[in-house]
């Protein structure tokens, strides 16, 4: 399969702002580069790597929800 002329991307593959716990860097990523993840406390979220510092971070699944 080929691509002719690219579209807008995928409408459910939305982006987040969030700050790493570790290094504090401000990171932007789509839920698509995250592992979904949940615990009945706490809701779902997302386990997102820094691509600085390699640390895990959890960010709310609710900061996809745009």
């Amino acid at each position: 399969m080929k691509i002719i002329k690219k579209g807008k991307g995928s409408p459910t593959d939305k982006s987040a702002r969030f700050t790493c716990d570790v290094c504090g860097a401000l990171i932007e990523a789509k839920k698509s580069e995250g592992k979904l993840a949940g615990e009945q406390r706490d809701g779902f979220y997302y386990k997102m790597k820094c691509p600085q510092c390699d640390a895990i971070n959890h960010v709310a699944s609710e900061l996809f929800q745009i």
